[in-house]
């Protein structure tokens, strides 16, 4: 059986899960709807552009080992209770503690980065955060899964 951690050790697989994590976000932060929305769409087109394009793919490739470690144990669990229905559906049950295992990496590298732009940018937003993340928990859970088979 395949696990997050394999995927992520695996240099073609990583490549794929990169992918996958850019496009993810790109669709939920899109499909977002209101005046945060639109805030968040601002400040992840700014973001978008810088380093050629490239800063969010790279931003997930120096955090994806992390973000793995945030979520395993939520798949752990997942595998142990059976894998019944979908991994999508049972982070969906989970989302709120799922969200708050995926902020803490974000919230590290917040207090790592040496950018003042991504700084500011990160925590105009954080405030809502959590309800950002918890709504596209599942998600998450689907793209992972699609990475597992």
């Amino acid at each position: 059986m395949t696990t997050l951690k394999s995927l992520a050790a695996d240099p073609a697989s990583r490549a794929k899960l990169l992918d996958d994590c850019v496009q993810t976000l790109h669709d939920e932060v899109h499909k977002k709807k209101g005046a945060i929305a639109y805030a968040v769409k601002k400040a992840y087109d700014g973001v978008g552009r810088l380093e050629g394009g490239k800063l969010i793919r790279n931003v997930f490739d120096k955090l994806l080992d992390e973000f793995i470690e945030a979520i395993e144990p939520h798949y752990n669990d997942y595998v142990a209770n059976g894998a019944q229905g979908t991994f999508e559906n049972y982070i969906a049950g989970r989302r709120e503690d799922v969200a708050k295992s995926l902020l803490v990496v974000t919230d590290r590298e917040r207090d790592r980065v040496d950018s003042k732009i991504l700084v500011i940018a990160y925590s105009s937003l954080r405030g809502t955060a959590l309800k950002l993340v918890r709504d596209s928990a599942p998600a998450v859970g689907a793209m992972l899964a699609r990475q597992l088979t």
